[in-house]
């Protein structure tokens, strides 16, 4: 039979649990959600520098500055692929050391959408970032772009590194919650199983017990009514047992007092 302690232990401590892997759940989706956007704020922010940068570069079409500018950020930022476009889409660099795709176009919808819409965007869909921003020129028009892409395998690192740290604070939470469960457990069946005790003892006739709890709770409150009640059955049964004494005494008297009489008519009737 589970005890009054085990079960207020068990249930508490699946309580705190849930809690604290509800709460590590969401702190995580939270982190993960604020970091993908953040990485994908930090690349766009990047390459926006580099179109700032480069300005001048892409409207006197310094084509080797440009070159060198977009294969030191390719290395720098362990680029997937790091391209410098005119303003027809055509690639200037690729990013490597031989340019070997120069003068070719980039076939895909995420190029195409900033082509045609001439304005900066990003996409942290799947394992990789991808970001592409207008180089501007002079007059405010669109001289070229630059589009990075880059890895997420750090950030994903550092996703994981994160949840742990998560996870190990969740169990240190649980484990220190578990130990304050036990003792408030303690405290609460302890007084519990002796008013139990108590109340067997009195069952069986036993009124010399008294409870000693030492809480100003509920509980210590039970204690003193059930020493209150001991005190009124140990009275009434001295009582009980002084009337029993007395009657006693009553008909031992009578007794007595009957038997002279009882002999004088006797020996009269002979």
């Amino acid at each position: 039979m589970k005890t009054l302690k085990s079960q207020l232990i068990t249930y508490s401590i699946l309580l705190v649990g849930g809690f604290a892997l509800l709460l590590s759940i969401v702190v995580s989706w939270l982190f993960v959600k604020d970091l993908n956007q953040l990485s994908a704020k930090a690349t766009l922010s990047v390459i926006n520098t580099m179109a700032v940068s480069l300005n001048e570069s892409f409207y006197q079409l310094q084509v080797d500055k440009i070159r060198i500018t977009i294969a030191g950020a390719s290395r720098r930022l362990e680029a997937i692929s790091c391209y410098a476009l005119d303003q027809n889409g055509l690639i200037i660099s690729d990013g490597t050391k031989d340019n070997t795709k120069v003068g070719t176009q980039i076939q895909n919808d995420f190029v195409d959408s900033i082509l045609l819409k001439k304005q900066e965007k990003t996409n942290n869909e799947g394992d990789t970032i991808k970001a592409g921003v207008p180089v501007i020129g002079p007059g405010g028009e669109e001289i070229g772009y630059i589009i990075l892409t880059v890895s997420r395998n750090a950030e994903k690192e550092m996703i994981q590194d994160s949840i742990l740290v998560i996870a190990i604070v969740s169990l240190i939470i649980l484990a220190v919650a578990s130990v304050l469960i036990v003792k408030i457990a303690h405290s609460i069946a302890k007084p519990v199983a002796i008013l139990n005790q108590t109340a067997n003892a009195i069952g069986q006739g036993d009124f010399s017990l008294d409870i000693s709890i030492n809480t100003d709770n509920e509980i210590g409150q039970l204690g003193n009514s059930f020493n209150t009640m001991i005190q009124h059955l140990r009275a009434s049964f001295v009582n009980v047992a002084e009337l029993e004494e007395k009657e006693q005494l009553l008909l031992t008297a009578k007794n007595n007092a009957e038997s002279p009489a009882k002999e004088l008519y006797e020996s009269n009737a002979q």
